[in-house]
């Protein structure tokens, strides 16, 4: 299995078209991915939740189960709801190394 960062980036490809870019990939702890987060291509376009669904890679395309109308139809991207304290982690997020950050002057 890819790890969920090499998801990020990527163009969704619903059923019937394009449907979006995935920003995101939430994991567990372990990094296994749960969700993808997709910017819809909907006329607001939003950040969206989508299940995971073991969403295969082919190129620069990742392929959804759904609809363009169900991806804009996903439940709204919240960090709050989709962060560490409902146990999911971002993918995005772990690919900054902050071992070369500078102290935090004191």
């Amino acid at each position: 299995m890819m790890d969920g960062a090499s998801y990020i980036g990527k163009h969704v490809l619903a059923s019937d078209g394009d449907a979006g870019v995935v920003e995101d990939v939430l994991t567990d702890q372990d990094g296994a991915p749960l969700r993808l987060v997709v910017r819809d291509h909907g006329v607001f376009g939003r950040d969206v939740v989508l299940p995971f669904d073991h969403a295969p890679i082919e190129g620069s395309t990742v392929r959804v189960g759904f609809s363009r109308a169900q991806v804009h139809a996903g439940e709204p991207f919240d960090p709050i709801r989709h962060g560490e304290s409902a146990g999911l982690f971002s993918a995005a997020a772990s690919q900054y190394d902050t071992a070369d950050d500078p102290p935090d002057p004191a």
